[in-house]
């Protein structure tokens, strides 16, 4: 039998400067167990090429999460600040250790327990009115995260000609070579600006968006074929509601990227939607409209992952460009908002033991005088 324990800590902290300002702090800790089939002690030879062992030595993996938030908001200016800060740890991470034989094209993976893995990030978020009328607002966030990801990366040991070293022979008389197992690195650095100016009426409102983000990656033993990538985008965007019930919302995205090895992910997308809808019948219950998305059929879904062991770039075919039709009805079964409001009060008054008058007004019935038929 294989028993394990587990201990889950949290630490919270608060303090208020006053109703608008305040100081958050957390700690949380986690602890989580290698899987039974990476602990189990066998050999998994079923494909020769690719032999796989288990590991009943592995460790549980510790998570260590810090964060840090201030936020602000200053009443005689309508401005608001946030900002926040956090870190992870991890300690005794599960990576794959795979020794690769270059002479028979054979491999050998293991899990095991290495210690390196880390992240941080900073953020910093202000808003503020640029007119008194308060219609005019801008919202500008600042961030930046570090990566620090770590994994085994085997090699095979050579002499100093250069020459594989060998420490014996196998059954079928062939070399065993031996490997020196390194620890990789890769490190993750990330810089992005996010803006937006929005103006609103009493129907309708109109933004101007934009962000620009910033990738840096280095690997310790493998060279990075495009260590510095940008991704940034800008667009306008507006929605409104009228009196007439109609309505309408839209919005017009540029979106490219930059320093990608691949030609094709370096690409411009100008994505547009848009919808129109009607509100109609008795209290605008009901609600027709028809959105069209990626009216210019220009969005390609590319995404980009980076780990210790390597980064994968992936593009997905999808149908983007399609519209679709709704119907809405509302259906009311609580009342109007008297009716609501006089239930409220009912309840409330049934709570404290305090009789209600009836609608007429005047005094309840049975009320504290004298009994009937005394």
């Amino acid at each position: 039998p294989r028993h394990s324990f587990r201990i889950a800590p949290s630490l919270q902290f608060r303090y208020r400067f006053n109703r608008q300002n305040q100081l958050n702090f957390s700690y949380r800790m986690n602890m989580q167990q290698p899987s039974i089939t990476d602990m189990i002690n066998i050999v998994d030879d079923s494909n020769p090429m690719n032999i796989r062992m288990g590991n009943p030595e592995l460790k549980n993996s510790v998570n260590h999460n810090f964060s840090l938030g201030w936020n602000n908001y200053v009443t005689a200016t309508m401005q608001s600040y946030n900002v926040n800060a956090s870190f992870s740890m991890t300690s005794n991470s599960t990576s794959s250790r795979t020794q690769y034989d270059a002479q028979t094209g054979n491999s050998v993976t293991m899990p095991m327990n290495i210690n390196g893995n880390w992240n941080a990030s900073l953020s910093f978020a202000f808003n503020t009115p640029l007119f008194a009328n308060e219609r005019l607002m801008l919202n500008t966030q600042t961030q930046t995260s570090y990566r620090n990801n770590v994994s085994y990366l085997s090699r095979q040991a050579k002499d100093a000609n250069g020459n594989a070293i060998i420490i014996g022979y196998n059954e079928q008389n062939r070399p065993i070579y031996q490997y020196d197992d390194l620890k990789n690195k890769t490190t993750n650095l990330t810089l992005g600006e996010n803006i937006s100016l929005n103006y609103r009426q009493d129907y309708w409102d109109i933004g101007i968006r934009g962000n620009f983000n910033y990738t840096h990656q280095e690997n310790k033993y493998m060279e990075v074929n495009s260590p510095n990538t940008f991704n940034f985008s800008y667009g306008v965007e507006s929605s409104g509601n009228f009196n007439n019930g109609w309505g309408y919302s839209t919005n017009i995205n540029m979106s490219s990227r930059r320093g990608y090895a691949s030609k094709e992910a370096n690409s411009n997308e100008l994505v547009w939607n848009a919808q129109v809808s009607y509100r109609f019948l008795k209290g605008r219950a009901a609600t027709i409209s028809l959105q069209a998305y990626d009216i210019l059929n220009n969005r390609k879904n590319f995404n980009r992952n980076i780990s210790a062991n390597g980064r994968t770039d992936t593009w997905t075919q999808t149908v983007n460009s399609y519209v679709k039709a709704h119907f809405i009805y509302r259906f009311n079964f609580f009342g109007s908002a008297s009716g609501r409001r006089e239930l409220r009060q009912q309840r409330a008054a049934r709570q404290a033991n305090i009789p209600m008058a009836p609608a007429g007004g005047g005094m309840p019935m049975g009320g504290g005088g004298m009994p009937m038929g005394g």
